[in-house]
């Protein structure tokens, strides 16, 4: 009876220290869970904002680089004297490609084909009147670029 008494006592001491065992291990599995979606949530977002900054900066770097590489192309049309020599003569009233030959002791065709550079930049505007056609700066900010340069050669 004795041996009786002991076995079931050890029993349930086995049955309670299994299930202490198990509702720690619940317990630990728990807070593991928690810890984790914590932590795994904010290394997520983390990742996130880390990913959307660089993918940012690279989008303003290639901009950045765009556009340093459209205003290199746009000051080098400004860059040739010929050009140039048209834009001034061209700054006072509109003249056809026969008067601006003349003026500059130019050829029509290398007059015809500055003017072309010059119109594929968006610089000058032309009009027709009959067989000719009539050229003059685009807009003021064409004379005001020009104005600029020249107020800074000036200083």
């Amino acid at each position: 009876f004795v041996l009786l008494v002991v076995f079931v006592i050890f029993v349930v001491f086995l049955i309670f220290v299994v299930f202490v065992i198990l509702v720690i291990f619940v317990v630990f599995i728990i807070l593991f869970v928690i810890f984790i979606r914590f932590f795994l949530f904010r290394l997520v977002l983390i990742c996130l904002v880390v990913f959307h900054v660089f993918i940012y900066f690279f989008i303003a770097v290639i901009l950045i680089n765009v556009l340093i590489f459209i205003i290199s192309g746009f000051f080098s049309i400004f860059g040739d004297d010929t050009r140039l020599k048209i834009l001034f003569a061209i700054d006072g009233e509109p003249l056809c490609v026969c008067d601006i030959a003349e003026l500059l002791g130019m050829t029509k065709s290398a007059v015809s084909h500055q003017l072309k550079i010059l119109r594929q930049a968006s610089l000058i505007t032309y009009r027709r009147q009959g067989k000719n056609v009539f050229y003059s700066l685009a807009d003021e900010h064409v004379r005001d670029i020009i104005e600029k340069a020249l107020e800074h050669i000036r200083e």
